[in-house]
């Protein structure tokens, strides 16, 4: 029974971080030890395919632990992929290959636009030689205004093409009271109104201030952003905005998976009958006894 679990726990052994990162001679010499039946190795052809796989695998698994990162994002997660894909395509293996087109593929399929709008954002321009499939700059303009107005909670259609009125434009008539004019002096008071009329009126017609002044839109006040940005490198404040939110963005679910395997150990019918110093003192006690698993 003990030589039956050494030789499972050796087979279990054979990973990639494991006997086959040791040199030939080495896994010929457990082979050989372990006295494995029906296992014939080729020294070549075996072990060229085992390193060929070896040399496939070790980038990938390298991606996937710095897109699970805590600090991850979108711009590291799209580094990490480019980094991956243009190290597949250096290798001349069919595996590597085969699974550079698969891996492409899917990425492609899962890949979002908010992506390369952050790329757009942090570099000022989108890359010439580009792994992923670009986009417009009509769709980026359009999707970071959509954002904009998520962002800021407001409806601002309204705004665009609104005509403001300068103050000046508005006509001013003053009402003079006839109560505190003698009756020998009511004649001449229409006359007068009309004479004050007539002087402001033509104050106000002399005026240099245009009388109406439209509101860019919303649009045109990104469009003016990006130009000022890919002259520059300076983000206004609606391109600051989408760019801070979309840095918050993590490029996998695992911090959300992580928090719903926790919450099953929590929420059962067990903890709603715990009061919390209970469940306080538990949770000190496992992570106590799982760290000092860890440990050995």
């Amino acid at each position: 029974m003990r030589s039956k679990d050494n030789y499972l726990s050796h087979l279990s052994s054979l990973k990639i971080n494991g006997v086959l990162h040791r040199s030939e001679d080495a896994i010929l010499l457990q082979l050989m030890t372990r006295k494995v039946q029906n296992m014939t190795v080729q020294k070549d052809k075996e072990f060229n395919l085992l390193s060929s796989i070896i040399a496939a695998l070790t980038p990938v698994k390298l991606t996937v632990d710095a897109l699970c990162r805590k600090d991850a994002n979108l711009l590291t997660a799209d580094a990490s992929l480019t980094f991956m894909l243009n190290t597949l395509s250096q290798q001349k293996s069919t595996i590597a290959l085969e699974l550079l087109e698969a891996l492409k593929s899917r990425i492609l399929l899962r890949r979002t636009e908010l992506s390369q709008i952050l790329q757009y954002l942090q570099k000022g321009s989108q890359d010439v030689v580009e792994v992923f499939k670009r986009i417009s700059k009509f769709t980026i303009i359009k999707k970071i205004v959509s954002l904009t107005k998520r962002l800021t909670h407001e409806n601002l259609e309204d705004t665009e093409d609104m005509e403001v009125v300068q103050e000046t434009s508005l006509p001013i008539y003053f009402q003079i009271s006839n109560e505190t004019i003698l009756e020998s002096d009511k004649v001449n008071v229409n006359a007068l109104k009309r004479k004050l009329q007539a002087a402001i009126d033509e104050t106000l017609n002399t005026s240099p201030v245009p009388a109406f002044k439209k509101i860019p839109s919303l649009e045109q006040k990104i469009k003016d952003e990006i130009t000022f940005f890919e002259k520059t490198g300076t983000k206004g404040t609606y391109l600051q905005n989408v760019y801070d939110f979309l840095m918050t963005i993590v490029p996998t679910s695992v911090e959300s998976e992580r928090a719903f395997s926790a919450a099953g150990y929590i929420c059962t019918k067990i903890r709603s009958s715990l009061d919390d110093e209970t469940i306080d003192c538990l949770c000190f006690l496992r992570a106590y006894f799982n760290k000092q698993n860890a440990s050995y």
